[in-house]
């Protein structure tokens, strides 16, 4: 069968490279035809399960600051809405009280912590992130930041949520 590609006779003026257009025969459309059996190796990927449905925007309100939505014993939660956009971020700050000794080793153990966070939360951080989510795990002098932002959509944001919060409740031991 001869090559439908006889010579590379035009030139593109963006990326300075040769090239030819022909119309392709019908015996070598026939001949892929004939060999067009997938193979059975070949699969698609697995449902995003982090792809929203929900990019709807909530009505806006006229709150100018934050409002505290919640203030307990160590733990004081704010709210402030953006109505630009269907994303959700919520930024907390985990207090330790071990390293306020600011102690070399807590200080190495909360790191190698959160790495081994992170290392659990490797299988499922890229479909999360081609979706638009995002997580960090940040080490700061009293303890550790936890970022997670992404679209609004309740039931993929929460869900993403839920599996970096398991992670930290419950990381991976090591063998």
């Amino acid at each position: 069968m001869d090559c439908p590609f006889p010579a590379l006779d035009q030139f593109d003026d963006i990326f300075k490279s040769k090239y030819h257009t022909a119309q392709i025969s019908d015996s070598w459309l026939n001949e892929w035809r004939r060999n067009s059996t997938p193979s059975p190796d070949l699969n698609l990927p697995p449902k995003n399960m982090f792809i929203p449905s929900d990019f709807s925007l909530v009505p806006p309100t006229h709150e100018v600051h934050p409002t505290v939505t919640l203030d307990e014993d160590g733990f004081k939660s704010y709210w402030k809405q953006d109505s630009s956009l269907p994303k959700s971020y919520i930024d907390c700050k985990f207090f330790l009280p071990e390293l306020q000794s600011q102690s070399l080793e807590a200080a190495v153990v909360l790191r190698l912590y959160l790495e081994l966070v992170g290392e659990s939360l490797d299988s499922v951080s890229y479909a999360a992130s081609s979706a638009e989510y995002q997580y960090a795990l940040v080490p700061v002098l009293e303890g550790f930041k936890l970022q997670v932002a992404g679209f609004s959509d309740k039931d993929t944001f929460f869900k993403f949520l839920e599996l970096v919060v398991g992670a930290l409740k419950d990381p991976p031991k090591i063998t």
